[in-house]
């Protein structure tokens, strides 16, 4: 008896594990019953969704069985998209080697990243040799591109030579790029050396203005020199606009001064514009102190649409005060004119009032428009004003056509 005694702890231990395995997949089934015991459809996907998170290794290859027997597709989908996410949480690379055997999709794509996303965070270079010998397709180069990007935040050259490498020219060009807009944000001086190597498209001047924006924020005055020295065109445009911009978000009365003393053009009339932008998030009233000093016209009025797109919204009382302590004149007009475009749809009653002071062509033009908005929205509070001032018989007639209108629609 002593020597079938091991014999028998043995058959006890294999059928122990052959109950728990039972025992844990009748759970996964028991919690699945349980959401799709929900009423209400949102319900059960919301439950399906909390199932996975919360299983053993064994118990999420259970839920993936489980999965393939549902009827609906949508629930199908949410358990087995789930459960394979917790997969790869708890064993990256089975659940990467598993993922890459399925058939092309979204949910490949999009696990395979999370996959090689959690693989990348442990060991950057293995998991860009793995996702490189993967098949070329779009599951492929969803898994390219994520690693690209985390290793590039911790080694961009040696990411930068190993996208380089890549031998087919799609998940080449790909990997590169990622590896570059990555890049740009940490070092964007360094990033620039690589840039610069660049052929004129549409991708370097998102790369400059990046660059222009992350160096601004670390060394406004290098940027400035930097983004000065740029061709002529748009990579300078980019490069000096986006300076001033970023540079705005933490000194903008320096930017303001820097926008100003560009050559007069496209790319200072930008810069303001996008120094206004960034000032008035901080102080609309130093903001609207310094657009009041911009001498083009021109400027002058996108800077104002600017300020007031956000000011006047916001803040639409204090807004309209400054505009009222305004002396008559070009910049009373263009604030005004900015102003009634900005709370138009939001308060067409404080609209109307300001487009009273503005040009006569343009303040008609307006005043039917408040009108018409206004009608939609407090009929009887728009007849009442209509008739309590004296406007033109013809203003008054175009206003209540306009409203008619706008009460059919």
């Amino acid at each position: 008896m002593r020597h079938c005694f091991p014999k028998v702890v043995a058959c006890l231990c294999v059928a122990a594990t052959v109950f728990a395995a039972d025992d844990s997949a009748s759970s996964v089934r028991h919690r699945v019953e349980n959401a799709l015991g929900q009423k209400k459809p949102g319900d059960r996907l919301k439950r399906l969704s909390e199932i996975p998170p919360k299983l053993s290794l064994d118990e999420v290859k259970q839920a993936l069985n489980v999965a393939k027997g549902l009827k609906e597709f949508r629930e199908r989908g949410v358990l087995a998209g789930t459960a394979l996410r917790r997969w790869c949480d708890l064993e990256p690379r089975s659940a990467f080697d598993h993922v890459a055997a399925l058939p092309e999709g979204r949910t490949k794509a999009d696990t395979i990243s999370y996959a090689a996303s959690k693989l990348a965070e442990q060991d950057p270079a293995s998991a860009a040799e793995l996702v490189s010998k993967m098949p070329g397709r779009s599951s492929r180069i969803a898994a390219v591109e994520t690693v690209a990007e985390i290793w590039a935040r911790k080694d961009p050259r040696a990411t930068l030579k190993w996208s380089k490498a890549l031998p087919d020219a799609f998940a080449k060009e790909t990997a590169t790029t990622r590896v570059l807009f990555t890049w740009v944000h940490d070092e964007p001086e360094a990033a620039y050396e690589e840039v610069k190597l660049l052929a004129p498209s549409d991708m370097k001047n998102s790369l400059i203005t990046n660059i222009a924006a992350a160096w601004a924020q670390i060394d406004a005055v290098a940027a400035r020199k930097w983004a000065d020295q740029l061709s002529e065109g748009l990579e300078r445009q980019f490069g000096l606009t986006n300076v001033a911009e970023s540079w705005a978000d933490t000194e903008p009365k320096a930017a303001a001064e820097f926008s100003e003393t560009l050559p007069r053009g496209i790319i200072r009339q930008r810069a303001i514009v996008a120094v206004m932008g960034r000032w008035v998030t901080q102080s609309p009233i130093d903001a609207a102190r310094w657009g009041a000093t911009i001498d083009d016209p021109e400027t002058q009025r996108l800077a104002m649409s600017e300020l007031m797109n956000l000011w006047a919204v916001l803040d639409p009382q204090e807004a309209g005060d400054w505009i009222r302590s305004l002396a008559k004149g070009a910049t009373a007009q263009a604030a005004s004119a900015a102003y009634v475009d900005a709370v138009l749809y939001w308060a067409p009653d404080l609209a109307a009032e300001r487009a009273l002071v503005l040009d006569p062509g343009l303040s008609e033009a307006k005043l039917v428009e408040c009108f018409e908005r206004w009608n939609q929205l407090d009929q009887a509070g728009a007849r009442r004003w209509l008739d309590q001032n004296n406007l033109p018989d013809e203003l008054v007639t175009r206003c209540r056509l306009a409203g008619s209108a706008s009460a059919r629609k």
